[in-house]
């Protein structure tokens, strides 16, 4: 691995078997010029370009970030792996450092946006959102800003669409917005008022996250050895399978995504235990 260019003691734009990345590391660009050895075992990080932001880009927001920002950024993505438990696209220190940059420089202009998905994202990604939450009070203890707490909302998009393997924003925003445009198809044709504080109101929420995460990925279910099953649960909830019909046509006109029987039956049964829930309540 070579050095192409030094960014500052701790990052530098290197070269490894043809391929350009961004290498963070303790003292990884101290001292270093173009064409220099980079001892690996000092390196502790590597990107590479993914999504909107090319190498230039990603070396520039370090270059104009503080040390603070930088450790702001990584106590946030740090935290926010434990809370998931899932691997995360390692880009989203760039994005995520992008976005928290420009808010700051909101702040110092006076410019508090809202967002309109806020309470979608409270009740849809309340996980994430709790990681907006904890680096909305980080940055104020941190870096003596005090940010809006809409902040919380944008940062935990950032969290959404690293699960997603996306590093554009808009991917999140469109996860919210056909979560809840199922949500309401489901409910006018199931005539379903649920609650949505409830435990299954939030098991099918997960589930139907998931499912929108496989579809968005190209993960296919196949049926297996399960058609007797698939066939059984067609047969004998027509109410909750026309339902999900729609939601596949929904998805199809949307986005082109085509829904496996399997899947099929896996929403059938959510949307079964949803309806059952909220009449026994």
């Amino acid at each position: 691995m070579i050095v192409e260019k030094r960014i500052n003691n701790n990052v530098a734009l290197a070269r490894k078997n043809g391929q350009q990345l961004i290498v963070m590391g303790k003292g990884v660009g101290f001292g270093k010029h173009s064409g220099d050895q980079i001892v690996e075992d000092q390196v502790e990080k590597t990107f590479y370009s993914e999504g909107s932001l090319n190498l230039e880009q990603m070396a520039s927001l370090i270059t104009d970030a503080s040390g603070a920002d930088i450790e702001v950024v990584d106590g946030i993505i740090r935290y926010g792996q434990v809370q998931i438990k899932e691997s995360l696209n390692p880009n989203i220190f760039f994005t995520l450092l992008d976005h928290i940059c420009f808010s700051l420089q909101r702040y110092e202009k006076q410019m508090d946006i809202s967002n309109p998905l806020d309470w979608e994202i409270k009740k849809f990604y309340p996980i994430e959102h709790g990681i907006g939450k904890f680096a909305v009070t980080l940055i104020r203890e941190q870096l003596k800003v005090n940010i809006s707490d809409a902040e919380a909302s944008f940062i935990a998009l950032h969290f959404v669409n690293a699960q997603i393997e996306s590093s554009a924003h808009h991917e999140g925003v469109q996860m919210v917005e056909m979560t809840n445009d199922i949500l309401q198809l489901v409910r006018y044709q199931l005539n379903c008022d649920y609650d949505e504080d409830s435990w299954y109101f939030q098991r099918f929420i997960t589930h139907l996250r998931y499912y929108l995460m496989r579809q968005k990925n190209g993960v296919i279910q196949e049926n297996g050895d399960q058609n007797e099953l698939v066939d059984m649960v067609f047969s004998r909830f027509n109410k909750e399978k026309n339902c999900v019909n729609l939601i596949d046509y929904y998805l199809q006109e949307k986005q082109g995504w085509h829904t496996s029987n399997i899947e099929k039956m896996y929403l059938i049964l959510h949307l079964r235990n949803l309806v059952e829930k909220k009449n026994r309540s």
